[in-house]
């Protein structure tokens, strides 16, 4: 594109001519500025989307998921735990009676 191609801004005779110059003037100097509050105003909306979820509300965000999720392995967890409690004790009680039964003479072997 040479200078020759470009339009002379002081070629501006007519009012629509002006009028055209002076809106395409504004357009380029706002447009940037209409773009960035549209966005602010969809990033904006959509914060709101991902506040609402991480917040607890009325038992449907992820939040309220979550703190539902953590408390059902808590008590999982804890019935777990008294298992293996009751499975030690078991365990130790089945050992006491397992070597009271090796300790024990049997027929006509007899140990040594």
């Amino acid at each position: 594109m040479t200078p020759a191609d470009l339009p002379d801004p002081t070629q501006v005779l007519t009012w629509p001519q002006a009028l055209v110059a002076v809106v395409i003037i504004l357009c380029v100097l706002v447009w940037p500025g209409v773009l960035a509050w549209i966005n602010s105003r969809s990033t904006k909306a959509l914060i709101e989307d991902v506040r609402h979820e991480v917040n607890p509300n009325s038992g449907k965000s992820m939040r309220d998921s979550t703190n539902r999720t953590e408390a059902a392995v808590q008590e999982i967890q804890s019935t777990l735990g008294e298992h293996v409690k009751y499975a030690e004790e078991r365990d130790v009680e089945l050992d006491r009676r397992l070597e009271a039964l090796e300790a024990k003479p049997r027929g006509i072997f007899r140990r040594r």
